[in-house]
């Protein structure tokens, strides 16, 4: 059994070697630019040489090189150095929250043995036997008429349009046809035909079955409210006698509290400095990419011209017409580099993949960290079962799996914190009270806690409410 949080710091562990590697990658490719910058700024500079002693190719090329490669070159020096910092002010929220753990977890088993010693006599007291049995049948007998009231709004919702929406039923029970208060008129042939037209669907049990509907979310409340003074009343009791026993551990759970607190705070703290990492990270793996392009762009020219039709020739004939071997050693130079340009330009291609590779497995593991934050598997009390992270990391890590196949198997080990101990709680009617009673509505409530009602009539529809009450 391995701790939600403790699942997490690895995950999260282990994105940040990912991050480290991407960071290694990202400088090695702007190691190897920057040693393709020296290589083209020492071929500029042999071309200007060649210009020197017309060489005539159109190369403009060298004026434009150097401006190039200086602005490149700014472009991540000021970032570079933050990286440091970062890493340095994560490193310090880490060993502040592996610290405040260790102090949150032994206080917590301390405060639990405490107050299993303590629940045992306070269970044992005579003065709070009858009132826990009261206290746990009435908040029952809450929770059974919270469920009824739920249903109830529920098939009102769902079954009151049925009987609006007719305008025959709709008529009649305007006119409260069926009750002392009926507004038939003066007429006896009025009478006459709201009665035929009442009993052509059956009009006086349908509204008795209406009425119901409708009253019947109201009579639960009425019947929560009556109940709720002598709940309150038992739960005062319980209260008192519960303060008696338990107030001895509230300093300890102030201080928990307090702990638990300041952990928090640095778990963001270190989350902050991690995301400004990561912010910084993909700042130089995507700058190495983008002065990747720069540096091809340059290298593309310098290659172009190199490809030009007897370029190559022309310079080895010039060189040699003059006297001295200077100019034959700059030739031999040029084309030297082009040759060493292209090797490191294959290398950063090659370490450009890995960076890719990278960047893949950043996300599937962002995703995997926002799934356990998400559904606050890393919060105290939420445990996994039967699982190795690193053996789950290493798979996702060689592509034996995907983020979606590790959520899976996370979603499968984890395990729900233990209940808290039962302590009823004032001015919550019942709630929390017992942990994890189980109970049903039917027959507890007044004869109505199971009422359903159909309808279809008038051709289409009729209205059916089972425990009807009312008659004609």
């Amino acid at each position: 059994m391995i701790s939600g949080y403790d699942v997490y710091r690895q995950f999260s562990s282990i994105r940040d070697d990912v991050e480290r590697d991407r960071r290694n990658i990202s400088e090695k490719i702007l190691g190897l630019q920057g040693e393709v910058d020296k290589l083209l700024r020492e071929q500029s500079g042999l071309f200007k040489k060649l210009a020197a002693f017309h060489v005539s190719a159109g190369v403009a090329l060298p004026a434009t090189v150097e401006q190039a490669l200086d602005e490149r070159k700014a472009k991540v020096a000021s970032k570079k150095e933050e990286v440091g910092e970062r890493t340095r002010l994560i490193s310090v929220s880490k060993k502040q929250v592996a610290i405040l753990d260790e102090k949150i977890n032994a206080l917590t088993a301390e405060i639990e043995s405490e107050e299993a010693a303590i629940r045992e006599r306070f269970m044992a007291d005579e003065r709070v036997k009858p009132i826990y049995v009261d206290l746990a049948a009435a908040s029952q007998a809450h929770g059974d008429m919270n469920r009824a009231l739920q249903a109830a709004n529920e098939e009102l919702a769902e079954k009151r349009l049925a009987f609006e929406k007719d305008e025959l039923f709709v008529y009649l029970h305007k006119r409260k046809f069926g009750t002392p208060d009926y507004k038939g008129g003066l007429l006896p042939i009025t009478r006459m035909l709201d009665r035929r037209l009442a009993n052509s669907f059956n009009y006086v049990v349908q509204a008795a079955d209406y009425d119901f509907l409708v009253a019947r979310p109201g009579m639960i409340e009425d019947r929560i409210a009556a109940r709720k003074p002598e709940h309150e009343k038992l739960q005062a009791q319980y209260d008192v006698l519960e303060a008696e026993y338990f107030d001895v551990t509230k300093p300890k759970r102030d201080e928990l509290e307090t702990l638990t607190e300041q952990r928090q705070q640095a778990i963001d703290s270190g989350k902050s400095h991690a995301d400004a990492l990561a912010t910084i990270n993909q700042f130089l793996a995507e700058a190495a990419l983008a002065e990747d392009a720069d540096l091809k762009s340059i290298i593309s020219n310098f290659a172009d011209l190199l490809a030009k039709p007897d370029f190559q020739s022309k310079m080895r004939a010039m060189a040699e017409q003059t006297p001295s071997t200077e100019d034959d050693a700059t030739v031999s130079r040029i084309q030297a580099i082009a040759s060493e340009v292209a090797t490191r330009d294959s290398q950063i291609d090659d370490e450009k993949r890995n960076l890719s590779s990278c960047e893949s497995k950043l996300e599937g593991l962002r995703r995997i960290e926002s799934e356990i934050d998400h559904n606050n598997w890393h919060a105290t009390g939420h445990t996994f079962s039967g699982l190795n992270v690193g053996t789950l990391a290493d798979a996702f890590l060689r592509d034996m799996m995907t983020d979606a196949s590790v959520i899976g198997q996370l979603n499968d080990a984890h395990r729900d914190p233990p209940r808290p101990r039962p302590t009823p709680s004032s001015g919550d009617f019942g709630g929390g009270f017992g942990g994890s009673s189980s109970s049903s509505s039917s027959g507890g409530f007044g004869g109505f806690d199971d009422s359903s009602t159909t309808s279809s009539f008038g051709g289409s529809s009729s209205h059916t409410t089972t425990g009807g009450f009312g008659g004609d």
